[in-house]
């Protein structure tokens, strides 16, 4: 690869935040394998819209697996980004009973000038 050692702690660095998603899968191997796919070195990786790159998930949801994800601009992967409300979010992971008492939790803590955790 030609890498510096500091190419490859990033790299690794990297790799190791995809497994925040829960049921990830893809090896420390198929990243690399990502990133030569599309001719990228760790530091073409970052947050900057100005022709860095992120390892996007396709539909913007599930695992990160071998066959879910790609490296795209990050510019294209903001655009890619699925819009969702904080209230969608919570019907989606606790069902539509518990999203709305936790939405009726939040919207008396809110007036009453409290934070919450739910």
């Amino acid at each position: 690869m030609g890498w510096q050692y500091t190419e490859v702690v990033k790299a690794y660095n990297n790799w190791i935040q995809i497994f925040r998603i829960k049921n990830s899968t893809l090896t420390f191997e198929q990243y690399l394998y990502k990133m030569h796919e599309v001719k990228i070195r760790p530091f073409d990786i970052g947050m900057s819209l100005n022709e860095q790159y992120q390892l996007s998930r396709y539909n913007d949801e599930g695992p990160y697996t071998n066959q879910s994800c790609r490296f795209i601009l990050a510019k294209l992967n903001l655009e890619e980004e699925k819009k969702e409300s904080p209230y969608f979010r919570s019907i989606k992971k606790y069902g539509i009973k518990k999203a709305r008492k936790i939405q009726s939790k939040n919207g008396r803590l809110a007036r009453l000038g409290k934070a919450s955790d739910s």
